[in-house]
């Protein structure tokens, strides 16, 4: 219930309030799936969330300035996880919701 509740918030914040063109809607979902991927992979090596943070926010490893909002939350959501949950396709679950939203 956690994922599912985590993974529609983390939709719904990854997301404009604006309606996209398809094509639009596809690379937005794809640059949002890439930075879960990001954040469940520094989960899985057991980086501190916060140096996770930092990492997506801060110099040359900080996401795109449209994205920076959306870090917290992602990295709440995932952080939020069992450690057992993340073995399952966290990314592929967060790319199928986006692209149905």
């Amino acid at each position: 219930m956690r994922f599912l509740l985590g993974l529609t918030l983390a939709v719904t914040t990854a997301l404009p309030g604006f309606a996209q063109d398809d094509d639009a809607k596809v690379a937005n979902c794809e640059t949002n799936a890439a930075m879960v991927q990001q954040i469940v992979d520094m989960r899985q090596d057991r980086m501190r969330k916060a140096k996770v943070l930092i990492q997506l926010t801060e110099g040359e490893t900080a996401v795109e300035e449209r994205l920076l909002p959306v870090v917290p939350g992602m990295v709440d959501w995932i952080y939020g996880l069992k450690r057992k949950e993340l073995k399952k396709d966290v990314v592929g679950s967060f790319k199928e919701a986006c692209l149905s939203y």
